[in-house]
């Protein structure tokens, strides 16, 4: 056994590894710009700009519901993530995954809730109308799953048939450093509940919280 060379294929290894997941990461970043400069949407994104500007106003769960029944029925044209060509009507929506543009999102509001105080901006014009929705995680997370839940969304718009590891986690958040989480250490990270107390998770914690969120899907 020659450990010198076991040593240069492991170091090698890992240097590919690190490489993939900065690559992951950054294409990910490139992705969401380019979607948020069309306006496009997935439903799950759709449902919380409408309840962030709402606040309890109206039932999220019927508007919900309601859009899936109307992008089924043929109402709305959905894209995969990064791509312009419409995807086949009778293809299953996920809610994390594919997007739809704010016009259609329009659409379906002034012809199934008319009377729903808000409509997607047009991008195009959102120098002189407002800005538009862009998804930030919560100040303070109730629990681990709420922390992890924002990026493994976007992991999985960028590979929706491979589920995302904690390591993957780790090393977007380094990039992405979202709000809540305070420090990543070795083999655990730490971060702020909702009540302002300090929580700790280590690896298998993450990927267990991961696991629960893709079956709840």
């Amino acid at each position: 056994m020659n450990k010198k060379r076991d040593t240069l294929y492991i170091a090698k290894g890992e240097e590919i590894m690190a490489a993939a997941q900065e690559q992951f990461c950054n294409d990910l970043q490139s992705q969401n710009t380019w979607k948020d400069k069309q306006g496009r949407y997935t439903i799950d994104e759709a449902i919380e700009a409408i309840n962030s500007k709402l606040l309890g106003e109206v039932n999220i769960s019927v508007l919900k519901d309601d859009l899936k029944r109307y992008i089924q029925s043929g109402g709305i044209v959905m894209y995969e993530p990064g791509k312009t060509s419409p995807m086949p009507l009778n293809h299953v929506v996920r809610a994390f995954y594919e997007e739809a543009y704010w016009s259609d999102l329009n659409n379906w509001l002034s012809s199934n809730f008319s009377k729903v105080d808000y409509r997607f901006i047009d991008p195009a014009n959102k120098s002189k109308n407002g800005k538009t929705y862009t998804h930030k995680p919560m100040q303070r997370y109730r629990a681990l799953s709420e922390l992890i839940e924002p990026t493994v969304k976007k992991l999985l718009k960028i590979n929706p048939y491979a589920k995302p590891t904690a390591r993957q986690l780790v090393e977007c958040w380094k990039k992405e450093k979202p709000a809540g989480l305070d420090e990543i250490l070795v083999e655990e990270i730490v971060f702020t509940n909702s009540k302002g107390d300090e929580q700790r998770a280590t690896m298998i914690q993450i990927s267990n919280a991961i696991d629960g969120l893709i079956q709840s899907e």
